[in-house]
Formats: C-alpha cells, structure tokens, sequence
C-alpha cells in the first residue's frame, strides 16, 4: 500500500536533509523544500499560533506569506515551493476554511499536482512533541522519527559556524554557549526519545549511523515502508555539508560517523552521557544496533 504522505521528523544536526535528499530522488516522491516548522515552543509568529490567535481568511493568509510574517523556511521562501500564493488562496476559497490542518493539505495537494506525483514528503513539518498532530490528522501518512548519537549531535551543533560566533564574543560567551548548547540539546534529545517511544507504534525509527554505513539496505527499507521500489539515484545524493568539514562537499562515509569524538573532550563526553545514556539505552534497545 502507498502512504502518500512522508514526514520525516528529527532533532537539528542528525541528517534529516540527507534523508530528504535520499526519499525526495524518487520519481514518485517529492519533498516540500524546507521545514514548516509549526508548533515551535518558543516561537509567536508560527503558522499554527497565527491561526489559533486570530480568525483567517485565505486572502489574508496570503497576505501573511507575501509579507513574510509567518516564522519557517517553507513560509519565508514559500514560492520556492513551486506553488503560487494565489493558488493556494484559491485552493483554501474552494475549501471555505482555513485551519492549519487544511492549510496542510491544500499545500501537500498542489505539491502533487505541480510535481505529477502521488507521494510528497515534508521535513520537519512540526515540532517533535507534536507528532500526535500527525498521527491523528494523518493516519495513512509515513513519519520517519530519524535519530543519532547525542554525543555527535551536540558535537555538531557547537561545531557549526553559528555557534561559534556566538561563542568569540567574549570568554563568558565560549563559557555559557558551549555548556547551555550542551544542556539543551541534550534535554531536546531525551525529549524526542520520550516522544518516539510514546509513538512507536505509529512511527518508523531511522538512525543516522546505519543510514551511512549500511546505505542501501536502509533505503531499500525506507522504500518498502513507503510503498516504492529503490531506485539506483537515491544511492548518490548528500545532505548539509559537515560542520567539522572545512570543505562545502559532503561526502556520505564511516569516517563522517566517528568524527565528533575528535571534538569533545573527556568532560563534554561525560557530562553528555550522564544527561542522555538512559535515553540513548532505550533507542538503542528499540533499533537493535548501538549507535
């Protein structure tokens, strides 16, 4: 059986647009470009508390996104989609309605249409501790829950450009950011588990490490959970280039998988494992590899 919508939902730094870039080479899987980003904890002007707050006609839904002022990528560069802000105004007028769940729909429906596909993905549609929202308003969808080590992903996360020009500012800067990032993301690692194993049922388990180092046969997997044969292209894409690269190509390899040890030291790594190991136990009990 088709699912003809795939959501793949992740924490920052664990490959999320790799697995995109892998799904959306399909030739009947296309991927909405960038996240959606509803539901965002501390966000005001994301597209679900806009439309909570306030009632919205479709004419000035398309005001919002023509102005800018809806938080996300998808939203801030909505014609990159392919899909003209009049269209999706004419779509919602025919509806007669504008919720967030049929804003979704009218979306994912002219992603079909523009792209002559039946499956369109999106990544990072909402945050994870709404996958409730997915699961309820969704039933026939595909989500994929895509994890990784919680020492990689920190270690990424203070490795990017941007942390690290928060962290030049001054010694009390490199202090508060280093460790703060290190919390944080670690709480939003144990959350997502939480999340997962409380919608696992409804939700596929991918991990970063095996997608890298057993390529093919995970995506062969992929494929069969979404209804589609492999294709030979989803073998040769790439994600986000790695910010322990200096290089902006990012090659896919098991070399790629073990770089974050280089990048923490032995106080970082403690401290991560004391925060994440329970977690980090119970996914790793649920994938069946150690990763």
């Amino acid at each position: 059986m088709n699912h003809f919508n795939v959501f793949i939902l992740a924490q920052h730094r664990t490959g999320s647009t790799l697995l995109k870039n892998i799904l959306g080479a399909h030739s009947k899987v296309h991927f909405a470009f960038d996240e959606m980003n509803l539901f965002e904890p501390f966000r005001k002007n994301t597209l679900d508390k806009i439309i909570s707050h306030n009632s919205i006609t479709p004419a000035h839904l398309g005001d919002l996104i023509k102005k800018k002022k809806i938080y996300g990528t998808f939203w801030q560069d909505f014609e990159e989609s392919g899909i003209k802000i009049d269209e999706l105004v004419h779509h919602l007028n025919q509806t007669g309605t504008v919720s967030l769940t049929s804003v979704i729909v009218a979306v994912i429906q002219l992603l079909k249409e523009k792209n002559k596909v039946n499956i369109v993905g999106i990544k990072y549609p909402v945050h994870l501790s709404r996958i409730d929202f997915l699961v309820g308003n969704y039933p026939d969808s595909t989500i994929f829950f895509l994890t990784r080590n919680p020492s990689a992903i920190i270690a990424s996360k203070l490795n990017d450009p941007a942390t690290q020009l928060r962290k030049s500012k001054s010694i009390v800067h490199k202090f508060l950011i280093h460790y703060v990032t290190i919390l944080y993301f670690a709480l939003e690692f144990n959350r997502s588990s939480f999340f997962f194993h409380k919608y696992r049922e409804q939700v596929k388990l991918v991990i970063y490490e095996q997608l890298v180092s057993q390529k093919q046969d995970v995506i062969k997997e992929l494929c069969k959970c979404i209804g589609i044969d492999f294709e030979e292209q989803m073998l040769f894409v790439t994600g986000k280039p790695s910010s322990h690269s200096d290089t902006s190509v990012n090659s896919i390899s098991d070399e790629r998988i073990r770089q974050y040890a280089s990048k923490l030291g032995k106080f970082d790594k403690k401290l991560i494992g004391i925060l994440t190991n329970r977690q980090h136990k119970k996914l790793v009990h649920a994938s069946g590899i150690d990763f």
